[in-house]
């Protein structure tokens, strides 16, 4: 009986190379499980993700967490999803919570604004529901500049 790539004794499994399209570094440290494998240090985000300015900056998914999540305005956004179109504008679907105010729409801008080129157009659309994938998830952010 031999064990490959990872399988159960006796029933080899294939070794499968495939991108994940994940952007993370590697660390120096080994994993504290004792294996020899090594970790990851840090985690951007996927490729499809991220976001690439017009002066080539780049907007990692965790911004927007930052932003939406902000404990100024708990409660006020019960979902968001951000569009970053072909044109590279921003189009910014919210669905409120209760006592939403203006005030966490110009703080989005005022953070799109400090990061994002200033002729980078922001829409707001307002949704009584954002739909999740096929596989039952909801995507945080779509990149159509990619596409």
């Amino acid at each position: 009986r031999t064990v490959r790539s990872g399988g159960v004794a006796g029933f080899p499994m294939p070794f499968l190379r495939y991108r994940m399209g994940d952007i993370g570094s590697v660390g120096n440290r080994r994993c504290e499980c004792g294996r020899s494998l090594q970790v990851l240090s840090s985690l951007v985000g996927r490729t499809g993700e991220i976001f690439f300015t017009r002066q080539g900056r780049m907007i990692s998914p965790n911004f927007w967490c930052r932003v939406f999540m902000s404990d100024r305005f708990a409660g006020q956004i019960l979902r968001f999803q951000v569009v970053y179109t072909k044109e590279k504008n921003l189009r910014i679907l919210v669905v409120k919570g209760p006592g939403y105010s203006t005030e966490a729409e110009k703080y989005i801008k005022d953070s799109v604004g400090a990061n994002f080129s200033p002729d980078t157009r922001v829409d707001f659309e307002y949704v009584s529901e954002i739909q999740p994938r096929v596989s039952g998830k909801y995507q945080m952010v779509v990149n159509e500049a990619k596409a």
